[in-house]
């Protein structure tokens, strides 16, 4: 392997570390059953609660991700010729995500602990966090449609390419969900940031649904000419 290949390798590694990271921020900052329960059982364990959470959302997710990654892997040269209606569906259903984003840092969002969970095992913790994941919707269609790229991303690196590109996503979901579980020990969480974050993302979002769209009709429209 040449010093020229081992660097356009490592350059690629990093889009997809940063690719992975800008994307996963509109999943991972959403506000919903998980954000809820992490408040919840913060009152509970304190901020461990956070953790054995997100080790619940990650015993749960880390499969459907890897079936996701084989199934990418033997389809993606089938799916070629589809790139561009593709790109186009993947383009709107980002910017779809990014309106509800958008909404959610412009009207704000309340984000409580209200039917607070009980119980006393740690393994309830992690179940909660597993079947939360397993039944969210949302869940399923962020990595089918948001998630997508990262994912056909990483199937060029192989092995190593899904592990770097899952753990740039995961540890999101770990930070996130364990803030949570320390504001549910009492403190208050700010509205004001909370709003600046969403606003970010959803402008993310925008940029990334308009080019996928915009790739698509400049294929389209260059097949046809």
């Amino acid at each position: 392997m040449t010093a020229i290949t081992k660097v356009n390798q490592k350059n690629s590694m990093l889009a997809l570390v940063g690719k992975t990271m800008v994307l996963s921020t509109s999943g991972a900052l959403s506000p919903g059953p998980l954000s809820a329960s992490a408040l919840a059982l913060g009152a509970i364990y304190g901020w461990m609660g956070g953790i054995l959470l997100a080790l619940g959302h990650t015993i749960a997710e880390l499969p459907y991700v890897i079936l996701l990654f084989v199934a990418m892997e033997r389809v993606s040269r089938r799916l070629k010729k589809y790139d561009n209606i593709m790109s186009f569906l993947i383009g709107v259903f980002m910017l779809f995500f990014a309106v509800g984003v958008l909404t959610l840092g412009v009207k704000g969002s309340e984000i409580s602990a209200s039917g607070s969970i009980t119980g006393t095992s740690l393994l309830f913790a992690v179940i909660v966090g597993a079947s939360l994941t397993i039944l969210n919707p949302y869940f399923l269609g962020w990595w089918l449609t948001v998630g997508e790229p990262i994912i056909k991303s990483s199937v060029g690196h192989g092995r190593k390419g899904l592990a770097i590109m899952y753990v740039s996503h995961v540890w999101m979901d770990y930070a996130w969900l364990t803030f949570l579980a320390v504001i549910g020990t009492g403190a208050v969480l700010s509205m004001t940031v909370y709003r600046v974050v969403m606003i970010g993302v959803g402008v993310i979002l925008v940029y990334y649904g308009i080019k996928y769209v915009a790739h698509s009709l400049n294929t389209t429209l260059r097949r046809k000419s």
